[in-house]
């Protein structure tokens, strides 16, 4: 009767090692739920650019109007999803010289993560990409300055009547 008591313990105590390893140790070390917001936005800007300087790899000068029509399909059709406006035509540049190629009309409040000690304080911004390949961020008082001459909404390259997006 003692060994059985002695067993149930053990038992009882490895399954509750077990719940709190499995309830408090694994989500605390697991990897965070899917990009998000700018997360998202962030990373496909990233992506784009990368995309972009890939595609006229032996020229200083990006410009959409020249691209092949699988490539102009691609770039459209992958920044719908989040109401992206572009420059069509642009020097890739370097740090002191950059300017802002690509930018998203939709606001998120996701980056940074808002933290206990700033009372969960969130800063709106719109996610932009520079003419050097890097991201960032802009206010919405940044994004409402923001002279959009020369930017194109991939919604109106999209439904351009000189460029078909959807084959038919």
């Amino acid at each position: 009767m003692r060994v059985l008591r002695e067993a149930i313990k053990i038992i009882a105590a490895v399954c509750l090692v077990a719940a709190v390893f499995y309830f408090f140790v694994l989500p605390a070390v697991a990897p965070t739920k899917k990009l998000a917001g700018n997360q998202a936005t962030l990373a496909m800007c990233r992506w784009e650019l990368t995309t972009w300087r890939d595609y006229q790899t032996n020229s200083p000068v990006f410009n959409f109007h020249q691209l092949t029509d699988d490539q102009k399909r691609r770039v459209i059709m992958y920044g719908l999803s989040q109401d992206f406006s572009i420059r069509t035509n642009f020097v890739w540049g370097s740090r002191p010289t950059r300017n802002i190629v690509i930018v998203s009309a939709r606001v998120y409040d996701n980056v940074p993560v808002p933290a206990p000690w700033t009372m969960f304080w969130r800063n709106p911004a719109h996610a932009v990409g520079y003419s050097d390949g890097t991201t960032g961020l802009i206010s919405e008082e940044e994004f409402a300055s923001l002279n959009l001459f020369g930017f194109a909404s991939l919604w109106s390259l999209a439904t351009s009547p000189d460029f078909k997006v959807f084959k038919q």
